[in-house]
This record gives C-alpha cells, sequence and structure tokens, in this order.
C-alpha cells in the first residue's frame, strides 16, 4: 500500500474593514509628517463644510456646539474642585495629568535662576509680613490647621492662615511699605518665603501661580 500525503494549505483570513482602519491609523501615527498633514487637510475640509451649512443644518451645528461647551465647563469647574488645596500639588497634578496624555515632555526640564542669596534679616522680614492681620487672616476652626517642620526639624502646629490679597498684590505692599530699607526682593523670591501655613484664596490659586512662574 502507498500512503499519499498531501501538504495542508493554510489561508490568511481576509481582515475586516474595522480591523483594516486600526491597522492603517497604527501605521499613520508612526509617520509623523504624513499625520499631521492628514490632519491640516481634514480641517480644512471640515471648515469648508462647516462654512457652508445653512438653515437646519447649522442650527443643528451650533446647538452641537453649545451642549459640547456646556459640558467642558463642568468638567472644568469638576476637576478644578477635585485638585488639591496646595498651590504647589495641584501645579505637579495638572503636570503629570498633562505628561501622562502627551501634551508636555515628560521628561520636563527645571528652569533655575541664579540670584543673590537672601539675608536672614529680610526673610524674618517678609515671614513677619505675612503673618500681619492685615495681609492674612486665621481660620477659626479646630481642624483648620497644618503641621509644619521648624529649622530644627521639629514637627509643629500651626493655625491656618489666608491671604487676604493675591500675590502680587501682597508682594506690591511689602515693597511699598519698606521701601526705605531698600529691599531687593523679587516677585518669585517672596512667594518662596510664604508660610506653609499660609494659604492663597482658592479662586485665585492658579493665577497667582501663572504670574509668579512668568515674572
Amino acid at each position: 500500500k502507498f500512503l499519499l500525503h498531501f501538504p495542508f494549505v493554510t489561508h490568511e483570513m481576509a481582515k475586516s474593514n474595522a480591523e483594516r482602519q486600526k491597522l492603517y491609523r497604527t501605521n499613520l501615527l508612526k509617520n509623523k509628517s504624513k499625520f499631521e498633514e492628514i490632519k491640516r487637510k481634514a480641517r480644512i475640509r471640515d471648515n469648508s463644510r462647516r462654512q457652508s451649512l445653512k438653515g437646519a443644518l447649522l442650527d443643528q451645528l451650533r446647538a452641537r456646539q453649545k451642549q459640547a461647551s456646556k459640558k467642558y465647563r463642568k468638567a472644568l469647574k469638576r476637576a478644578l474642585h477635585s485638585l488639591p488645596k496646595d498651590t504647589n500639588k495641584s501645579m505637579m497634578v495638572v503636570q503629570h495629568l498633562a505628561q501622562n496624555l502627551n501634551i508636555i515632555s515628560k521628561t520636563v526640564r527645571q528652569h533655575t535662576r541664579k540670584q543673590r542669596s537672601l539675608s536672614i534679616e529680610l526673610k524674618k522680614l517678609v515671614i513677619q509680613f505675612y503673618q500681619r492681620d492685615d495681609i492674612t487672616y486665621q481660620l477659626p476652626g479646630k481642624r483648620d490647621y497644618a503641621t509644619v517642620t521648624d529649622d530644627n526639624g521639629e514637627s509643629m502646629t500651626l493655625q491656618k492662615r489666608i491671604l487676604l490679597y493675591n500675590i502680587r498684590e501682597t508682594y506690591q505692599l511689602c515693597v511699598d511699605e519698606y521701601s526705605n530699607k531698600n529691599v531687593d526682593l523679587s516677585l518669585t523670591s517672596f512667594n518662596e518665603l510664604r508660610p506653609l501655613f499660609m494659604y492663597l484664596s482658592r479662586k485665585r490659586e492658579f493665577v497667582d501661580q501663572t504670574i509668579v512662574k512668568t515674572h
């Protein structure tokens, strides 16, 4: 008896339209220049289509845009409300979120500015200025306290205080009051000397942080 062996012939399954589109998008993302060119053409095409809309179609587009804007404002409000009260912690959360979404590079170089070290007398003067009742007010609640570490490394509990003005206004008040002492102090240094139990008003935090960063 003779045994006949027939080789198995395998055929690749045809890809569905969704699979082909997914593979196309994956390959397209590898070519950034081509991807950006396609996005540019799509924007031009969409803008041209929107400009040609009339009547009911135009009303529908405006209604969708209004609804999307409303949802965006609600989402932004929820995100801001969920951020930590401390300004520096809030900025760190926003930075990490932007890095995870690839909005900014994950290897952000911190710009360090060389400046003359401040004298101990000037530092004490600024800290005392922050603690004045006409500059900050103390929160009355029993839970409104902060734990800070002193120069000796020992922890202490202090009642929280809130600034009555934003950083730029407080800085200007300090400079004007001690103008006869020729205070040489930048806005950034003034903000860095703010004690840890001194807090900004919640609604001013991001504005103040932007002012200090751009100064």
